[in-house]
């Protein structure tokens, strides 16, 4: 089994408590090491994963002993710098949202495969067991007929100098916490997947938008309500509504591999608990992009995803982008 050299361009936070710490328990990859602006920002992740230093991102990027890349920069730099890492030869697993406009994505895509690399967008809680139960409760037809899905994931404010309040860096709820709710009402509407209907809010002191909602709907007329917003109280849930009965999973995106997620399933007046065991999605969407690597996965039919998700992300800036709504007193 082949083990592949992977470097992190950037000392973000989800790097240092997400995936380095799920990296470690991976058989697959080894810590190469860690490139920032500041190297004095590298410090405190060499001495706690390893690796090697590298005083500026081209440097980790020449390194020919590098096989791969985990970029988790702000959304406005995903473009440039996922260029650069692929125009260097070395595979890419990109922190979401891929980029912030569909014809960047495109590119990419396009890129990555005329040099034969491979691509991985993290939005990790795909891989999470919780998903895999609840889609085999839908295909057993405990629920009946699947008349509703409706998912939402928000938070409150972090603070103004948080990179989602900065518009140059990519910020707002859309290309933030909007592509979790997006990302599964599209894997569970299936390929078809359209989008029907938006709104954004946005307010004069972010410049960006912090709450939103969409409605898509599929071939088969099956729809998905989906909400977003980085002003609001937490949520982070999916729902599924069926003709005899219904599911709400109230962890599904950000489950903590020490926690045992649970899924309600409703039929009448009943509440039946399900316990999932507890799982690391961090870990298994790294061991998914070590599949794509050695070809077990298959490149174009997760490209192709990557670039349905993109499109519906710019589709929704598209519509809303004439009438910037303000957000309410």
């Amino acid at each position: 089994m082949s083990h592949w050299r992977i470097g992190v361009l950037g000392a973000a936070n989800i790097a240092y408590n997400r995936f380095l710490p799920a990296l470690e328990q991976s058989e697959r990859f080894v810590f190469a090491g860690i490139a920032s602006r500041s190297t004095s920002q590298c410090a405190p992740f060499l001495e706690r994963f390893g690796g090697r230093g590298y005083p500026d991102y081209q440097s980790l990027l020449q390194d020919p002993e590098i096989d791969c890349i985990y970029l988790p920069l702000p959304p406005a730099l995903h473009m440039e710098w996922g260029l650069q890492v692929l125009c260097a030869g070395k595979h890419l697993l990109m922190e979401k949202p891929f980029t912030t406009a569909a014809e960047d994505t495109a590119i990419l895509l396009k890129e990555a495969e005329r040099r034969g690399l491979a691509i991985h967008e993290n939005y990790m809680f795909l891989y999470h067991r919780q998903l895999q139960e609840i889609k085999q409760i839908m295909a057993l037809g405990e629920l009946g007929q699947i008349r509703m899905i409706c998912a939402a994931f928000t938070f409150p404010h972090r603070g103004a100098d948080d990179f989602r309040y900065n518009p140059e860096l990519g910020g707002g709820a859309l290309l933030d916490c909007g592509g979790y709710p997006l990302r599964i009402a599209s894997e569970l509407l299936g390929g078809t997947a359209r989008l029907c209907w938006s709104h954004l809010r946005y307010d004069d002191a972010h410049k960006v938008d912090t709450f939103g909602s969409a409605v898509l709907q599929n071939d088969r007329g099956l729809t998905a309500h989906v909400f977003f917003g980085i002003d609001d109280t937490y949520r982070c849930q999916l729902e599924i509504w069926g003709s005899k009965a219904s599911l709400t999973a109230p962890r599904f995106f950000t489950a903590p591999p020490e926690l045992n997620p649970s899924i309600h399933m409703q039929t009448g007046g009943e509440i039946r608990e399900i316990v999932v065991e507890q799982d690391n999605q961090f870990l298994n969407s790294i061991t998914f992009f070590a599949r794509l690597l050695d070809g077990s996965e298959s490149r174009p039919t997760h490209n192709a995803s990557i670039s349905r998700q993109g499109i519906l992300v710019q589709q929704i800036q598209d519509q809303n982008k004439q009438i910037k709504r303000k957000a309410p007193l």
